[in-house]
C-alpha cells in the first residue's frame, strides 16, 4: 500500500471516536457499501436500488433505510492511482459520514481498509480471505473484521469443468472468465483440463466484455468458464448475451447468468451469502464486536441448467447432469 494511504488511516484513525456498544435504536445509522452485492441485478436504469437482497434481510432485522439507516455506496474499482481514483473517494467518504460499519464484497478493500482503519467494523463476503491475507483463520474474527468465507477452491473449478465439458463434449479449449488479478490455483486448473484432453487460458477481468470476448474467440476459445468474482454480477446479461452470440457454451457460479441465457451454472445460494451479510451487519449495528463473530461459510450449492440455451447450441444435456441439476430453466425462458 502506498504511503499517503498509510498516513492517511493514521489520521482517520486519530479522527474517529469508538462508538458505545449501548446506543439508542432511534439513531440514525451509517452503512458504506463498497463494490456490488452478490445477487444484484442491475437494471438498464443504473439509479434503482442495489444490495436490494441486503437491505431487505437488515429491515427484518430492524434497520431500515429512511427510518434509522442511511446508506452510501461506492462501485468499489481496485484500479486506485487510476483517471478515477476511488481509494480517495471512499477515505473522503469515511472521513465525512464517520459508518458505523463498512460492507463489502472486495477481498481488495477489506484487506485494505482493514490495514489502515482500525476504529471502525468490516464486514465482508470474501473469496478465499485466508489466502487473500484478509484473515489468519476462520475461528475467530481478527480485530474489527467478519463476515462469510467464501472458499472456492481449484477443486470446485474442477467440479464446474467436469461439469462444462459433460454438458459440451466437444469443447476443447476453454476460456476462464477471471479477476482483476491472476487466479492462483491456475496451474492446477490447466493440469486438470490437460487430463480431460482441453486446454484452458486465464482472461483477466475487464468491464470492456466486448473485447474480452472477442479476445477468446480469436485465441480459439470453444467454451467459457467464469470465475467467481462480484464484479461480474451487474454484467450478467452482457455476459451471457455476447456467449451466446459467440455459441459459447459457459459456465458460471451465478445463476444469475443462467437466468440471463447462460448455459449452466454451479455455485453456492449467492442471494444466502447478501443475507448472511446482512445479518452480521445487524448484529454489529446492534454492539456486537466483531471480533465475537467467527466467520462463517456457505454450504450449499446448485446445478442450474438452462435447456432452451442448450437447445440454442444444439447440445443435449445427459441424463446424469438431468439427474443432479437443482433446478432446469425450460424452454422458452431465454432472454
Amino acid at each position: 500500500m502506498r504511503r499517503r494511504d498509510l498516513i492517511l488511516g493514521g489520521v482517520l484513525a486519530a479522527g474517529f471516536a469508538p462508538r458505545a456498544s449501548a446506543q439508542p435504536k432511534e439513531r440514525v445509522r451509517q452503512l458504506l457499501l463498497i463494490g456490488n452485492a452478490w445477487s444484484d441485478r442491475v437494471p438498464p436504469d443504473l439509479a434503482s436500488p442495489r444490495w436490494s437482497v441486503f437491505l431487505d434481510e437488515l429491515r427484518r432485522h430492524g434497520y431500515a433505510v429512511g427510518v434509522n439507516l442511511a446508506v452510501s455506496w461506492r462501485e468499489g474499482v481496485e484500479d486506485w492511482g487510476g483517471p478515477r481514483d476511488e481509494w480517495a473517494e471512499v477515505m473522503d467518504d469515511i472521513r465525512r459520514l464517520s459508518p458505523d460499519v463498512i460492507v463489502t464484497t472486495s477481498h481488495g478493500w477489506a484487506r485494505a481498509l482493514n490495514a489502515v482503519i482500525s476504529m471502525i467494523p468490516i464486514v465482508v463476503s470474501a473469496l478465499s480471505p485466508i489466502e487473500q491475507e484478509v484473515i489468519s483463520g476462520l475461528t475467530r474474527a481478527s480485530g474489527n473484521i467478519t463476515g462469510i468465507a467464501i472458499d472456492l477452491g481449484p477443486d470446485f473449478y474442477s467440479k464446474q469443468l467436469d461439469l462444462l465439458l459433460e454438458a459440451a463434449p466437444k469443447a476443447s479449449y476453454v476460456a476462464l472468465l477471471g479477476s482483476e488479478r491472476a487466479y492462483r490455483g491456475m496451474r492446477q486448473l490447466w493440469r486438470e483440463a490437460k487430463q480431460r484432453g482441453a486446454g484452458i487460458q486465464e482472461f483477466l477481468y475487464s468491464n470492456n466484455y466486448e473485447a474480452l470476448f472477442s479476445s477468446m474467440v480469436r485465441e480459439g476459445a470453444t467454451a467459457v468458464l467464469v470465475l467467481a468474482d462480484a464484479n461480474h454480477v451487474p454484467h450478467a446479461d452482457r455476459i451471457a448475451r455476447l456467449a451466446r452470440q459467440y455459441r459459447l457454451p459457459l459456465m458460471s457460479p451465478f445463476r444469475r447468468l443462467t437466468e440471463a441465457g447462460a448455459l449452466m451454472s454451479y455455485g453456492i445460494d449467492w442471494s444466502g451469502v447478501d443475507r448472511g451479510l446482512a445479518v452480521y451487519s445487524a448484529r454489529v449495528l446492534g454492539g456486537t464486536k466483531p471480533s465475537e463473530l467467527p466467520f462463517e461459510q456457505p454450504s450449499r450449492y446448485e446445478l442450474v441448467l438452462n435447456l432452451q440455451t442448450a437447445d440454442d447450441l444444439s447440445l443435449t444435456f445427459p441424463g446424469s447432469l438431468i439427474a443432479f441439476a437443482d433446478d432446469m430453466l425450460e424452454r422458452g425462458r431465454t432472454p
